[in-house]
């Protein structure tokens, strides 16, 4: 910030001198050429009174340039320089040397005066000396200076206004929403967050940023999702994770907790129950071409997250096809039902509102509510809360 006020304030002072010394110099041929006329014009009838000797007469030609106001001097001299005639100017207020010194005070002209007829040869009889006020002139230079320096500074406040405020809301702004969302993260939604594209900001460098981190966390969540797939389920923290992204997009879809019986205690461990291999593969065969995914709550309890089943009564055949596939290569001879019972509880959401994006865990416990009481109703029982 120092850097660029102090190349500002260069830039102005530039501007200011350039712009000073232009003006000033139109001042100063503006007033020669005003003293070049006033000599011209008093030269002849001035000539001819030093050559009648009217001594009066050429001293009252003088003071008739007293009303003009820039003079400050109107002086004869003979061609040694010497003073035979002069106005009677008022004294001449002081100008500072090194004002004088850079602008080339004071402006004067010299007029030379002949005696008729004048020939190629002729030699001037004297010179008729005009002078501009210098303080007039120095009073311009200060004007000019105050005017230019209020103006540029009054522009540069605005365009610093101006710039400081397009810098806030084209970068400041939409850099602080992306730190914020990032700091409000917890642990579990680090690995999967996906952040908001700033508004305005879709083809510009933020937008690409932000598209290039998207992209990235949805090639580590496929990553997650396809080792989890392969090796295990997904833990409740995770699941839980994923609903919260789930109720964000604000669409319709169902969730189920299904509870296995009877599971060993130790059914948690690296090899898993033939049971659990038959809910897994049932599961991924009843997907059809829905985004479903199936998570670990407890030794016992499976959570399924499913969309685009457009009513309750097809979520509920999708897991009555998960029982009976579950269920199938269990079943004893003699038609005699499995030892095994897989009861589903099902919750299945329109519309999520906007105070249960927040109640993932909520949602959750409601889910596994059903899953008991249809436990407690029947054996392979389905039970349904519909939202």
């Amino acid at each position: 910030m120092t850097a660029v006020s102090a190349v500002a304030l260069v830039t102005i002072s530039l501007f200011i001198v350039i712009q000073l010394f232009h003006f000033v110099n139109q001042r100063r041929e503006d007033y020669a050429r005003q003293l070049e006329v006033i000599a011209y014009s008093v030269r002849q009838p001035l000539t001819e009174a030093m050559l009648q000797g009217e001594v009066q007469r050429a001293e009252d030609i003088l003071n008739n340039l007293l009303p003009v106001g820039f003079l400050s001097r109107a002086d004869v001299l003979l061609p040694d320089d010497f003073q035979t005639l002069h106005a009677n100017f008022p004294t001449e207020r002081a100008v500072p040397n090194w004002i004088a010194r850079i602008f080339e005070l004071p402006i004067r002209i010299s007029v030379p005066l002949y005696s008729p007829p004048q020939t190629q040869y002729s030699t001037p009889l004297a010179h008729l000396v005009l002078q501009a006020d210098s303080y007039r002139m120095f009073q311009f230079i200060v004007s000019t200076f105050s005017t230019m320096l209020a103006t540029y500074l009054l522009l540069a406040l605005i365009l610093s206004i101006a710039i400081t405020w397009c810098m806030n809301r084209l970068m400041v702004y939409p850099l602080r929403a992306i730190i914020a969302e990032l700091q409000n993260l917890s642990a579990q939604e680090i690995p999967r967050h996906q952040l908001t594209l700033p508004q305005w900001h879709q083809d510009d460098e933020f937008g690409v940023l932000v598209r290039s981190y998207n992209r990235n966390q949805q090639l580590l969540e496929q990553s997650l999702f396809a080792a989890a797939a392969q090796h295990d389920f997904f833990d409740k923290a995770d699941f839980v994770m994923h609903l919260k992204q789930w109720l964000a997009e604000n669409t319709r879809f169902s969730l189920m907790v299904i509870g296995l019986e009877p599971l060993p205690a130790d059914s948690d461990s690296k090899i898993p129950h033939p049971l659990i291999n038959q809910l897994k593969a049932a599961v991924n065969e009843q997907q059809e071409g829905r985004r479903v995914l199936l998570a670990r709550l407890d030794n016992d309890e499976f959570a399924v997250l499913g969309k685009q089943w457009v009513s309750v009564e097809q979520a509920q055949a999708w897991a009555q096809n998960v029982i009976m596939q579950i269920n199938a290569p269990f079943m004893l001879t003699n038609c005699q039902p499995s030892p095994h019972t897989a009861c589903v509880g099902i919750l299945h959401i329109d519309a999520p509102r906007a105070e249960e994006t927040k109640n993932a865990a909520l949602l959750l416990s409601q889910a596994r509510l059903a899953m008991q009481l249809a436990r407690h109703d029947s054996k392979n029982g389905i039970h349904v809360f519909h939202q």
